[in-house]
């Protein structure tokens, strides 16, 4: 990765990888989902995605689920089924 993430990239990208739509991004981290779109962007063109999957299964190969589990407080096994 050539320029590291910003701490809200790091934030958006988890997010997207949980399957969040933009404006469920935007509305979670309280900003505009024209914000989201450009740091979806730019996490893309850092990352080297062509899109936002890719990005989050390449951003997760880098730092590993433990990142994840850190940033949303949940835990390996963490399983509910609803």
């Amino acid at each position: 990765m050539k320029d590291p993430l910003t701490p809200q990239e790091q934030r958006v990208i988890a997010l997207v990888a949980e399957g969040k739509t933009d404006n469920e991004i935007a509305q979670d981290l309280g900003i505009a989902r024209s914000t989201v779109v450009h740091y979806v962007r730019s996490i893309c063109q850092k990352l080297r995605s062509p899109n936002r999957t890719a990005a989050a299964v390449q951003y997760y190969r880098c730092t590993g689920p433990s990142s994840h589990h850190k940033m949303t407080g949940s835990q390996e096994g963490d399983e509910s089924i609803q």
